[in-house]
């Protein structure tokens, strides 16, 4: 039969019963509120989208400045929007649409086994990525923290930056590694909340320690700078900044990942058996989920921003003085909230992955085979973060550039493109074509730079 003609609800089943990882991350998403309705839905479409952006948006800031990121905050709050109505638009274009429940249930029952093989890579991808750039994040964390606590009657070799990847494979394999390893219904709850609380945490913290002051303007502008005469600005120009820039905002609006899977959980209209969900319901869940993702990013930002002007780094929790609890807890937070996503998410999505390109998708995974992948899907993210030396800019960029285009902007175009979601014209077909073509040329210009080697210093 023709890839058109598979059933959504018998494939995805299969793919359920294998374990693989596009089953397993449609799960993920179900972390905090389990009820069908708009609000419960938004939550948890925010919460999908939350948490590492947060700390690296304010250094977006500092490359491209304030007004010029805040325009591209609202280009990419519609992009993301227009990623959404198109997966909507797909999903009712389809028979059997309550029963879509990610993305790669639409590129299944549109491609058959091609289209779910390529999720599967896509998926190993973007976990790899996501590994890299968590674990190095977690060593660089509790290194501060140690540091800060006890670093006088710390051993020197404790102290030390090689320290860094001590503590990473400590976590990994003592702490990750096993956990994974547990029925996924055992630990999910209690890290998806764990983590969740800790993300809130460090959000108030950089609100908090940004440089009020009771005067106006109440903010006193770039007082984490170390130079004293630093002013915020507010548009740098050139085109590398803003390639520089763009795949940590896409990095941040990426709801399409999450977007089918909290979809499913809407309560179906009682007009409407043949559809999970109206339109109307849709675009206020979009709406809803998305403007609050925004509104978060644009507050903690510019707050972010606002304390070191120029002098942001890549994550702008490295920039607070250890000497405040408040700032040494919060590091100690930030590596436990992306420990908790590494073993609920991110480690198991990776061996899920794996295992359904070299075992097959329907093959069930041995648990000999689960613990030997487990240790792999570990070791290659220590080894390649500790490689990098904290440079960890490179792993998150080619993540956003490659995986997080793809899914959030390439695919809902090729996937309403294929079906003739906004209609059966040349004209209706070409519009997301246009759009997967542009998300296809953004990611290969964002690609591109992060691949060239810097250039000499002066």
């Amino acid at each position: 039969s023709s890839p058109r003609s598979h059933s959504i609800l018998s494939v995805g089943s299969d793919i359920s019963r294998a374990g693989s990882a596009v089953s397993f991350y449609e799960e993920t998403v179900h972390f905090i509120m389990k009820e069908g309705s708009i609000w419960a839905s938004a939550l948890n479409l925010v919460l999908c989208q939350l948490g590492m952006s947060t700390l690296v948006l304010p250094s977006a800031m500092a490359i491209v400045g304030w007004a010029q990121a805040f325009l591209l905050f609202f280009i990419f709050f519609a992009l993301s929007l227009c990623s959404l109505f198109l997966l909507e638009k797909t999903c009712q274009a389809l028979p059997g649409d309550s029963e879509v429940s990610s993305v790669g249930h639409l590129m299944t029952s549109i491609y058959g086994q091609a289209g779910a093989l390529s999720m599967e890579f896509l998926m190993f991808l973007m976990s790899l990525g996501c590994q890299i750039f968590f674990l190095g994040v977690i060593g660089i964390q509790l290194h501060a923290v140690l540091q800060a606590i006890a670093g006088p009657q710390l051993p020197m070799s404790l102290l030390s930056d090689q320290s860094v990847t001590t503590i990473m494979c400590i976590v990994a394999f003592c702490v990750i590694g096993p956990i994974s390893l547990l029925p996924p219904e055992s630990v999910r709850s209690f890290v998806s909340t764990t983590a969740t609380g800790c993300m809130l945490f460090v959000m108030l913290v950089i609100t908090l320690e940004a440089p009020w002051r009771n005067a106006w303007p109440p903010l006193d502008a770039c007082a984490g700078a170390t130079d004293p005469g630093m002013e915020p600005a507010d548009w740098l120009d050139g085109i590398p900044r803003l390639l520089k820039a763009i795949p940590l905002f896409v990095f941040s609006f990426n709801g399409p990942t999450g977007y089918l899977p909290v979809r499913h959980q809407l309560i179906a209209e009682s007009f409407d058996p043949l559809r999970g969900v109206s339109l109307f319901k849709a675009c206020v869940l979009m709406f809803l989920g998305q403007g609050i993702v925004l509104s978060n990013y644009l507050v903690t930002s510019f707050m972010g921003y606002i304390t070191f002007c120029g002098d942001t780094k890549p994550n702008v929790l490295d920039g607070y003085d250890v000497s405040q609890p408040c700032v040494v807890v919060a590091k100690a937070a930030l590596a436990l909230q992306l420990t908790c996503s590494c073993i609920g998410v991110w480690t198991p999505l990776n061996r899920a992955s794996i295992w359904s390109l070299i075992g097959g998708l329907h093959a069930p995974m041995p648990h000999a085979t689960k613990v030997i992948l487990t240790i792999l899907c570990l070791a290659g993210p220590v080894a390649i973060s500790a490689s990098l030396g904290g440079r960890l800019a490179l792993p998150m960029g080619l993540t956003s550039s490659v995986c997080l285009t793809a899914f959030c902007l390439v695919l809902p175009g090729v996937l309403a493109a294929k079906t003739g979601a906004l209609g059966k014209t040349l004209c209706q077909r070409a519009i997301p074509s246009a759009y997967a073509l542009f998300g296809a040329v953004l990611g290969i210009g964002c690609t591109v730079p992060l691949l060239m080697p810097s250039p000499p210093a002066q």
